[in-house]
């Protein structure tokens, strides 16, 4: 629990307090209307009080220090956990006994099987264990005093942080444990929305079954780039002749490739890690069920943890969709996404079922890296979700290749052959369509997982067309302590769309109002050329009744990618006719996924184009395709092409 500085404790109009002296220390038990610190504001002085009982766990200001309003001061572990005498801990069926040894304190630190208390009934000696760490907040016996079964002996106050190795909860009893806010799910949504919250003051309690990182770090975003990278370095190699130089026996070694992207994955997750240690986050290696709407119960390893809380964010992301068209002979020859990271070898023929972005991205790794590429997909276009010119465009550039495209086509099957090849049976204009292949990627989405939370029971509604948790634009479920972010949602599946909402979630638990804006998510994808869009497409100007203007700029017209030797693609600016206001844009094209951060802040802010032309873009850099591209939708046209 945090203790804030409430405008109602300030005198009228006032909205800052100065400390003139803090009253407690870290470790203190305090009860209501205990003096936590003095203040003065607008020539009054002001006590600030406790309104419950707890103990000091961190003083977050200091003495003379100026504070706002809403300002976390002081953290307090509370609600202690009373030690009660049972029945089944006598002997005979008695009902009391006598205290003969307390060996603690107030105030002392306590282990999980630690002794607290010695007691004698019918002669024999009772020894009282803690079942969790934790601290004691208050012995209500003495010794050689007389208990009844059911009195309370004493309370503890839980411990808020254990570090044992990667801070992951370990015993061999069960525990409970109390937080204010706990986050279930590491990936980038939920570990973001912990370091948050823990930086703006609060105690957080983290839960993560599998990786911290997630999917997205651990078997997505960032292996699949280190993939990316290798098969760029091998393709550069091949054509090494083109800029003048010399490479013999080129060739690569998968195994090598392979353990490079571990070892980015592992230093990564060890600085998350340690970002989490930094700001004692306690995390818990484990499955969560949410019990009501305050409790968590999580099984790890080797127990179960009660985690009592009082704001609740689910971050449990998403899982593959899967259709129903596997014969079961072909098990072994189908990929989903995560095995297809860490194949034993590449196969010689791949079909990747799915034209979306995560289907492209694996069709070009593989490609350079020389397996024969087909994709399948029912839609009339991939990436159909983006404009058809970048569509076209990536799709030859597939073509160029090598990757066969087959759009307006539907997997009806996949089977294997005599000879343990994988078979693929397709429906394409109007005839069915045989391919054999050795392995078969699955990629026709991702899907919000729920993670058997079994939220419905709590009342939690459901998105009837995404069966992702409903939330609002602040990330609130129908239940108003529980909040849900990232790919849970089916609001969007992008890793760095799930950190923001996490921190968007995170601010209003600390009331610090903030709505999620989802136009000015940018999109990034990582083909050849990579493909990167923000805002509005041309389609989704026009069913918002925009009339809008185009600035289109090439990108072989761009000096930086002609040294570069990457000149395929273009940058596109859609700008309301009107306003001249930047409504969206999208490049295909060498460093796409880094230059469109300029037309985000551009659609964020709601710039014109006459805004992005007046700034001065560096010569020569591929950011001067976006500058064109703003001078593209003028009357006189872009300086450096004319169409």
């Amino acid at each position: 629990m945090l203790i804030k500085l409430d405008p109602e404790q300030l005198p009228e109009d006032a909205d800052q307090a100065k400390i003139t002296e803090i009253c407690v220390q870290p470790g203190e038990n305090i009860k209501p209307e205990t003096v936590i610190m003095q203040l003065e504001a607008d020539k009054t002085s002001i006590s600030l009080t406790s309104k419950k009982s707890g103990t000091i766990k961190k003083i977050l200001v200091t003495e003379d220090e100026e504070i706002e309003v809403q300002q976390p001061l002081v953290k307090i572990a509370s609600k202690p956990i009373p030690i009660k005498l049972s029945t089944e801990q006598l002997p005979n069926d008695t009902e009391e006994a006598q205290v003969t040894n307390l060996p603690l304190k107030t105030g002392d630190k306590v282990t999980a099987g630690e002794v607290i208390c010695e007691l004698e009934a019918d002669k024999t000696t009772i020894t009282l264990e803690s079942k969790q760490s934790g601290t004691i907040a208050e012995i209500k016996i003495a010794e050689e005093d007389t208990v009844q079964t059911g009195e309370t002996l004493l309370t503890i106050t839980p411990a808020q942080q254990e570090t044992k190795d990667k801070q992951d909860i370990k015993s061999t009893s069960s525990s409970e444990t109390e937080t204010e806010i706990t986050v279930i799910g590491g990936g980038p949504g939920g570990y973001v929305a912990a370091l948050k919250a823990a930086k703006l003051g609060a105690d957080v309690t983290l839960i993560e079954k599998e990786k911290l990182g997630g999917t997205c770090l651990n078997w997505g975003c960032i292996p699949t780039k280190a993939l990316v990278r290798s098969a760029q370095v091998y393709t550069n190699l091949k054509e090494a002749e083109e800029f003048g130089c010399q490479a013999e026996n080129i060739d690569f070694n998968w195994e090598s490739i392979l353990e490079r992207k571990e070892n980015i994955v592992t230093k990564l997750t060890q600085g998350i890690e340690q970002l989490l240690t930094t700001h004692e986050i306690k995390v818990i290696s484990g499955t969560a069920q949410l019990k009501d709407e305050t409790t968590v119960e999580v099984t790890t390893a080797d127990e179960e943890v009660i985690v009592n809380t009082e704001q609740m964010i689910i971050a449990t992301g998403s899982q593959p969709v899967q259709l129903p068209i596997i014969d079961d002979k072909a098990v072994d020859h189908l990929l989903y996404s995560r095995q297809a990271l860490d194949l034993d070898e590449l196969p010689e023929k791949m079909v990747i079922i799915g034209g979306g972005v995560i289907g492209l991205e694996f069709a070009f790794i593989f490609s350079r890296l020389d397996v024969e590429v087909t994709v399948i997909e029912y839609l009339d276009e991939v990436l159909s979700f983006l404009d058809s010119d970048i569509t076209e465009e990536i799709t030859q550039a597939a073509q160029t290749e090598g990757i066969d495209i087959y759009t307006s086509a539907q997997a009806k099957q996949i089977t294997s052959t005599a000879d343990d090849q994988c078979l693929v049976k397709f429906e394409y204009q109007n005839s069915e369509q045989y391919i054999t292949a050795d392995r078969a990627l699955m990629a026709v989405g991702r899907k919000p997982d729920l993670g058997g939370l079994e939220v419905e029971k709590l009342g939690i509604e459901l998105d009837k067309e995404t069966d992702g948790i409903q939330v609002n634009d602040r990330m609130q479920t129908t239940i108003d302590n529980i909040y849900a972010i990232g790919d849970v949602t089916g609001k969007t599946q992008l890793a760095h769309a799930a950190s923001h909402q996490g921190i968007v979630a995170v601010k209003n638990i600390m009331d610090q109002p903030e709505k999620m804006d989802y136009n000015t998510i940018p999109t990034a994808i990582f083909t050849k050329p990579e493909i990167a869009s923000v805002g509005m497409t041309e389609k989704e100007a026009a069913k918002a009744d925009h009339t809008v203007k185009i600035g289109k700029f090439p990108v072989a017209a761009n000096g930086k990618a002609l040294t570069l030797g990457e000149t395929t693609g273009f940058v596109k600016i859609i700008a309301d006719a009107k306003t001249d206001q930047v409504l969206g844009g999208a490049i295909i094209g060498p460093h796409a996924t880094d230059l469109i951060a300029e037309i985000t802040l551009a659609v964020n802010n709601q710039l014109t184009t006459e805004e992005v032309i007046e700034t001065i873009h560096a010569h020569p850099t591929s950011a001067e395709t976006i500058h064109e591209a703003a001078l593209a939708v003028r009357p006189e046209g872009a300086l450096h092409y004319d169409e």
